[in-house]
C-alpha cells in the first residue's frame, strides 16, 4: 500500500473508532472512553496531516487546488477544531457528531480523482491561493462544529424547535450517507448514471426517510425526558465561541480571495456566483455576531437569544455548504474548476 493511501486509511479508521468511543462514553460516562476517543482523533489528524504534507511534496505545490484536496483539508480542519473544543471546553456532547462529520467529508473526498494535476494559470499564484483556502476552510470547520453544537442544543428543547432540528439533523445524515452511497455506486459502476432515478425522486425519498427518522428521534428524546437543563449555557456559549473564532478567518478568506482574483483575473471582485454566495454567508454570520453582542434583535427577549443564535448558526452552515458544493454543481462561474 502506498504511503499516501496508508495515511488516508489510518485517518478514516481512527475517525470511525473515535466516533464509536465517544458514543460508548456518552452511554457509560466512563472517562477512559473519552480519553481514547480524543487520542484516536489526534492519531487521525496526524495521519491526515502527513497525507497532506506528502501530497504537497509529491506535487511540488500546496495541495489545495481541487475538490479532492480541499475536502481532505476540510476534514482535517474539522478534526483539529473538534480536538481543541473537547480539550478546552469539555462539552461532552460534541465529539461523536464532529468525528462522524470529519469521517464523512473524508469519505466524500475518496469519490474524487486522487491524481495530482498541473495547476491551471489562475491557480498558479500559490501564496494567495494557499492563504485563501486555508483561511476559508478553517472558518468552515469552525462553523461545522458550531452547526453540530447548535443542533444538539435545539434537540434538547422540547416542542417545535426539537421537531425542526430533528428533521434537519436527520436530513443532513441521510443526505451525507445517501450521497456517499450514490457516489460509491457510480464509482464502482454498481448502477448506471441515471438508473431510472430523477433528482426530484431522490430528494423526495430523502425527505420521507428523514421525516421517519426525525419522528423516531423526537419520540426517543421525549421518552427519555431530555431537556436543556444543565447543558444550555455550555452549549450556547460554545456556539458563540466557535462562530466568533471562525468569522475573522472567513473575512480573511474573502480578502485574500479578492487579492488572488486581482492577480489571476485582473479584478478584485466580479460578482462571480461563489464570490456572491461567500458574501451572503459572511452577512449571515455577521448578523449572528450582531445579535450575540447586541443582546437580541427587534425586541427579542434575552431568554430567546440562545435559540436565535443556534438557528442562525444552522442557517449559516447551510449557506456554507451551498457556497462550497452547490455553487460548483448548480451555477457556472470562474470557480467551477474547484
Amino acid at each position: 500500500m502506498p504511503a499516501t493511501r496508508l495515511f488516508f486509511t489510518v485517518a478514516e479508521v481512527a475517525y470511525l473508532a473515535a466516533a464509536l468511543a465517544f458514543s460508548v462514553y456518552y452511554a457509560s460516562r466512563k472517562r477512559g472512553f473519552r480519553v481514547t476517543a480524543i487520542s484516536l482523533l489526534i492519531v487521525g489528524a496526524l495521519s491526515q496531516a502527513l497525507f497532506v504534507g506528502w501530497r504537497w511534496v509529491e506535487g511540488a505545490r500546496p495541495p489545495f487546488a481541487n475538490t479532492f484536496e480541499t475536502l481532505v483539508f476540510f476534514s482535517l480542519a474539522i478534526t483539529v477544531t473538534c480536538i481543541f473544543v473537547e480539550l478546552l471546553y469539555s462539552p461532552k456532547v460534541v465529539g461523536a457528531g464532529a468525528s462522524v462529520l470529519a469521517l464523512l467529508v473524508l469519505a466524500y473526498a475518496n469519490l474524487f480523482d486522487w491524481k495530482i494535476e498541473p495547476l491551471m494559470p489562475a491557480l498558479q499564484n500559490n501564496l494567495w491561493l494557499t492563504l485563501h483556502v486555508i483561511f476559508c476552510f478553517v472558518s468552515y470547520a469552525s462553523f461545522a462544529v458550531s452547526y453540530v453544537v447548535s443542533l444538539i442544543f435545539l434537540l434538547r428543547r422540547p416542542g417545535t424547535l426539537r421537531k425542526a432540528s430533528a428533521f434537519v439533523s436527520s436530513f443532513s445524515v441521510v443526505g451525507l450517507v445517501g450521497g456517499l452511497a450514490y457516489g460509491l455506486g457510480r464509482k464502482m459502476e454498481i448502477f448506471s448514471k441515471s438508473g431510472g432515478w430523477t433528482m426530484a425522486g431522490v430528494i423526495a425519498g430523502g425527505v420521507v426517510l428523514a421525516g421517519l427518522i426525525s419522528v423516531a428521534l423526537v419520540f426517543i428524546l421525549n421518552a427519555r425526558g431530555v431537556t436543556i437543563e444543565g447543558k444550555g449555557s455550555v452549549l450556547s456559549d460554545l456556539v458563540s465561541k466557535t462562530v466568533a473564532f471562525g468569522f475573522p478567518f472567513l473575512t480573511l478568506g474573502i480578502i485574500t480571495g479578492s487579492v488572488w482574483a486581482s492577480v489571476a483575473w485582473g479584478r478584485y471582485w466580479g460578482w462571480d456566483p461563489k464570490e456572491t454566495w461567500s458574501l451572503v454567508t459572511w452577512v449571515v454570520y455577521a448578523f449572528f455576531l450582531h445579535v450575540r453582542f447586541s443582546g437580541g434583535w427587534m425586541g427579542s427577549k434575552p431568554k430567546t437569544l440562545p435559540q436565535l443564535q443556534a438557528i442562525l448558526s444552522v442557517v449559516g452552515f447551510l449557506f456554507v455548504l451551498f457556497t462550497y458544493f452547490g455553487v460548483n454543481y448548480l451555477l457556472s462561474g470562474l470557480h467551477t474548476y474547484t
